[in-house]
């Protein structure tokens, strides 16, 4: 299905004052980046040090395998 969206992720939604939206948006803007790739860059190295379980990667396989069930059956 054409702009289906990639069942191995997941929407996350944040609310953030005004201020610090535009501050963000200013230093995504610095580094040539959209918020979301920056955003992603930010999270992804405060966790590369946390390790997943065993248990961890059983329930994001779950959750992948059920959101590409509810997308078959759109």
């Amino acid at each position: 299905m054409p702009n289906a969206p990639d069942p191995d992720k997941t929407m996350l939604s944040v609310r953030m004052p005004r201020t610090l939206y535009e501050r963000l948006r200013k230093l995504a803007r610095k580094n040539k980046m959209s918020i979301t790739d920056y955003v992603l860059q930010i999270i992804t190295l405060e966790t590369k040090h946390i390790t997943l379980t065993a248990e961890d990667y059983e329930r994001i396989a779950h959750q992948t395998r059920e959101a590409e069930r509810r997308l078959r059956n759109r």
